[in-house]
């Protein structure tokens, strides 16, 4: 066998195995979302989604955020306009609620 007669097999070969690599990943493929498939259905048996892929039940929302926003502060324990929350008072060493001056200087009104 001469060198080129080897090197095409060889080239051969690995096209063979190339093609071979790309079936099985095909099938791998398919095979998974089967398997996605059964447990969504399992899931809504359940009761455990909505129906729609990618959300989560539970899933916050944006209309769920601000409802949060419009809480009440877990540190001043009251409400402001515009709304704030325990994130505003990272900066105080104690956590404590908001004096009127401190209000005033953050432009918020006790709601």
């Amino acid at each position: 066998m001469t060198m080129e007669a080897t090197l095409e097999s060889l080239l051969k070969e690995r096209e063979e195995l190339v093609a071979r690599l790309d079936a099985l990943d095909a099938d791998i493929r398919a095979a998974k979302e089967r398997r996605r498939q059964e447990l969504l259905r399992e899931l809504e048996a359940l009761g455990l989604s909505d129906g729609r892929t990618g959300r989560r039940p539970g899933h916050r929302t944006r209309e769920s955020a601000r409802a949060r926003k419009a809480q009440a502060c877990r540190v001043c324990g009251f409400t402001t306009a515009p709304p704030h929350d325990a994130r505003s008072h990272r900066h105080q060493k104690t956590k404590r609620p908001f004096s009127d001056a401190e209000l005033a200087e953050k432009r918020l009104v006790r709601a």
